[in-house]
């Protein structure tokens, strides 16, 4: 009876530990998603100041009707960047969150 019930204990805390183990994996892996996405939206940030320096450099330069739709481009520009940084923003927090959760 006592090695029956030691041998359940150990099956119990063998199972837990596997728990343990898969939850962390999932908390690893999600934080590798993060990592990624946070990666992408730095790369999307990066582009979207490219474009509106290129734009502000090419209104400097030119004049019209064509300033006039290189205008409204930046403004799009500036709001896409400003929705990325948003995300960027709580990405951040998230993936900084889940590395406190791991230690």
């Amino acid at each position: 009876e006592k090695m029956r019930r030691t041998l359940a204990d150990l099956a119990l805390n063998m199972q837990t530990a596997i728990t343990e183990d898969a939850e962390l994996e999932r908390s690893r892996g999600m934080t590798k998603a993060l990592a990624t996405l946070k990666g992408v939206l730095d790369d999307e940030i990066g582009k979207s100041t490219g474009a509106r320096g290129e734009m502000e450099d090419s209104q400097k330069s030119g004049a019209g009707e064509r300033m006039v739709r290189e205008l409204a481009a930046a403004q799009g520009a500036d709001q896409r960047q400003a929705e990325v940084g948003a995300l960027h923003s709580n990405l951040s927090a998230a993936l900084g969150r889940e590395a406190t959760e791991l230690l």
